[in-house]
């Protein structure tokens, strides 16, 4: 609610401006783009989250090669949860890796490609010097690709309201969704469906509504003593937004720690 409550303001705001416009939005795109787009106030596309991962791969694959990075194509469709908790978990993803036009895919273990990610091995309060200016860049990068309209192949959360992260090629008309030769979009969504389950997200309806997984709600009342069994519809975002910066203080308070949220 937090995220979706300031990005929300920002649509409706553009939407009152009458000017027709290109918007990235980074406030948790895997989710939030999906919810205004089905409200008509959907952000163009994001930054970040699956954009991450994918850059550590085409790295790792670029010098294992020895080729530059520009040579190697990542196809790689999965949700936020595959950068915060795949060293823990197996977050369901679809990953395709060319090399020179090549389907090198079958030469790694792609259990153990995901799970290399910088930041999930870092301490928590180093996480923001490495993961924060990485994410910036993503974000700079998807807007330097718009600008100049380069049709660059790249990763990124929330295309034109899609669910979780895809492979994409950002221009001039946006992001669109591009697919390896075997997969389909149907399949990309699916699997970023499944992946977003362990952001607690068990659905998002036609409207937008959020519905939370059984896991999430129990977890959300342990620790902030929230009952989080209805949805979450965009009407109620505001208040919702309220109630979580109130309880996360509280939980704060709780362990002595001043939240200036």
């Amino acid at each position: 609610p937090g995220h979706l409550a300031l990005i929300h303001k920002l649509m409706l705001a553009v939407k009152q401006s009458g000017f027709k416009t290109t918007v990235l939005n980074n406030c948790y795109p895997d989710c939030c783009n999906p919810i205004l787009w089905r409200n008509g106030l959907g952000p163009d596309f994001g930054s970040g989250n699956s954009d991450l991962v994918m850059e550590d791969i085409r790295q790792k694959v670029s010098y294992e090669y020895n080729v530059p990075p520009q040579e190697v194509a990542v196809y790689f469709y999965t949700a936020h949860p595959i950068d915060t908790v795949a060293k823990w978990k197996d977050i369901p993803n679809i990953l395709r890796i060319y090399v020179g036009g090549e389907d090198v895919t079958g030469k790694y273990d792609v259990k153990n490609l995901v799970r290399g990610f910088a930041t999930m091995w870092a301490p928590p309060k180093t996480t923001t010097w490495i993961a924060h200016p990485r994410v910036a860049s993503s974000a700079v990068k998807n807007i330097v690709a718009f600008m100049n309209d380069t049709n660059e192949l790249t990763n990124l959360p929330g295309p034109k309201g899609l669910p979780g992260g895809y492979t994409v090629r950002v221009s001039r008309k946006g992001a669109e969704v591009a697919l390896p030769k075997g997969v389909t979009l149907e399949q990309a969504i699916k699997i970023n469906m499944e992946s977003l389950k362990f952001d607690g997200v068990a659905d998002i309806t036609e409207d937008g509504t959020v519905y939370f997984t059984e896991e999430c709600r129990q977890g959300v009342k342990e620790w902030l003593g929230a009952d989080i069994a209805q949805p979450l519809k965009l009407a109620d975002v505001d208040e919702r937004a309220k109630e979580v910066v109130k309880l996360t203080q509280g939980l704060g308070k709780k362990y002595g720690v001043k939240l200036e949220l």
